[in-house]
């Protein structure tokens, strides 16, 4: 038997003397050179939801049951709605300009062959990131899908590749890649595979291991910001947060404020700074 792993409901924060306002505390997180967040948040979905992330100063990654026909028209409605969501006068001069969105979407493949064409197609039309999404991402079949977007596009996208319940798995799965790596890991396997397969680590616990041997985005479990805020504590660089109708900027607020909490005014400083506890029952 290994050692106990936590949820996310089953810890809390432990807040501290500080100095720090929440107004100047910087959100701001750097996923890879060129690709700078000012709302650590991703949002996963359709064109509606992408754009929430995306005009709120996070990142939108659309996913959705279709052919590749079907993206793009999700892609068309997502630049359109984004522009809206950023005040911008919605135009088909900026609409058109392959880097405007370029840090702002991204699009979501699984291992299969078929992603390939999708995103080749998707990365022409704008985006410039690429989630691989499977259960189990430490797989081969995910490190062939890095090497061949590796080929195709080099260091120009942002790869995230998912999902990830250890730190190890990590570790093992960068030297299978050798020099082709992704850029950031989805930490936090499925609940489906856990409910299903008996298979996998309680999500906190698995952001935190992996956070520890790699650059993670923390993914599955977060059910309010309180989530997020224990996610970015553990070391994530950013969360995957559920679709909603409320404008994500909202949330901008209540995670300042957490960071203050703990008297960090960035995030770097909030993940050395912030102690988490267990919340007995």
């Amino acid at each position: 038997m290994r050692q106990v792993a936590s949820s996310y409901d089953e810890v809390t924060i432990l807040p501290k003397f500080s100095s720090v306002d929440p107004d100047a505390v910087d959100l701001s997180s750097e996923l890879k050179k060129g690709f700078t967040l000012t709302l650590p948040l991703i949002t996963i979905g359709d064109a509606e939801s992408v754009a929430n992330a995306a005009g709120s100063g996070g990142l939108g990654i659309i996913s959705l049951k279709g052919d590749n026909e079907d993206f793009q028209q999700e892609l068309i409605k997502a630049k359109h709605l984004t522009i809206r969501a950023l005040g911008l006068e919605d135009n088909e001069a900026v609409a058109s300009d392959p880097n405007f969105f370029f840090d702002k979407l991204g699009v979501a493949i699984g291992a299969e062959d078929s992603g390939r064409e999708l995103a080749e197609q998707m990365v022409n039309s704008g985006v410039g990131t690429v989630l691989i999404s499977e259960w189990h991402g430490a797989h081969q079949s995910v490190v062939d899908q890095v090497a061949w977007l590796r080929d195709k596009f080099g260091d120009k996208i942002l790869i995230l590749v998912g999902d990830f319940a250890t730190g190890q798995s990590t570790v093992d799965f960068l030297a299978a890649c050798k020099d082709k790596k992704p850029d950031l890991f989805v930490a936090g396997m499925s609940y489906n595979v856990k409910l299903h397969n008996g298979v996998g680590v309680p999500t906190l616990s698995a952001v935190g291991d992996c956070a520890n041997r790699s650059p993670v985005v923390a993914g599955g479990g977060i059910g309010n910001l309180g989530d997020v805020s224990k996610a970015l504590a553990q070391g994530a660089k950013a969360v995957l947060y559920p679709k909603t109708e409320i404008p994500l900027s909202i949330c901008k607020e209540p995670l300042q404020a957490s960071l203050s909490y703990v008297g960090a005014s960035n995030l770097e400083e909030f993940k050395e700074k912030a102690e988490l506890i267990l919340v007995s029952k």
